[in-house]
């Protein structure tokens, strides 16, 4: 796969090569090397070829150290690995080039959870949605972390999420159906029932 990525970037740069009659900058191969590098990890980690993946992340990150990117797909890595430490190593060195990025507070946040630090982590996700109010995967990680905690005050704060995804995204409708069970769960059948349907209006085939 790698090699056809590379052969598909090296044909991309003969062909603006030719278009432009002169010899590219040499500024473009470096990015073009930073394209590949990302492009192969992510493949790869779809894939859940963690070695190859690990490979192209820590390339990418010699190839571009300042860039956040590198850093937070390389800790993907490690998370999905299940090495916490380094992938909590590597999420926060990512942190200190975009400490206000969300997404990989929100991976931090997962590491925490994974390691048994719920409290770590609900805190992280609480400071992110208070910064970004309309974050939606932030406040749909907060309806699933109190969601895993059995209670009826986790049921209630699911709830309240969930409702907050709802607003952000109307048409999203495993949000509102997740939305309508939480309800349903908690004795509030009429609001369950006005959830449910708002999604059959959406979508009228809804059984």
């Amino acid at each position: 796969m790698v090699r056809r990525v590379r052969l598909a970037a090296a044909g991309l740069g003969l062909l603006m090569l030719l278009a432009c009659g002169e010899p590219a900058p040499e500024s473009e191969s470096p990015a073009a090397e930073i394209l590949v590098a990302r492009t192969a990890g992510l493949t790869f980690l779809q894939r859940d070829r963690l070695d190859e993946a690990r490979r192209e992340f820590t390339r990418l990150i010699e190839l571009a150290p300042e860039e956040a990117i590198g850093y937070t797909n390389l800790g993907l890595v490690h998370l999905r690995g299940g090495d916490l430490t380094e992938a909590e190593r590597a999420v926060r060195r990512a942190l200190e080039i975009e400490p206000e990025n969300p997404d990989v507070r929100l991976i931090l946040a997962r590491i925490y959870e994974v390691d048994g630090r719920v409290e770590e982590a609900r805190g992280e996700l609480e400071e992110v949605a208070r910064r970004d109010p309309e974050h939606v995967r932030t406040l749909y990680a907060l309806a699933e972390l109190f969601g895993r905690s059995g209670t009826a005050e986790g049921r209630r704060r699911r709830a309240e999420y969930l409702r907050q995804v709802v607003a952000l995204e109307p048409a999203n409708g495993a949000a509102r159906l997740q939305l309508a069970e939480t309800l349903l769960r908690g004795g509030e059948a009429d609001a369950a029932t006005a959830q449910l349907e708002e999604l059959r209006q959406q979508a009228p085939t809804f059984p």
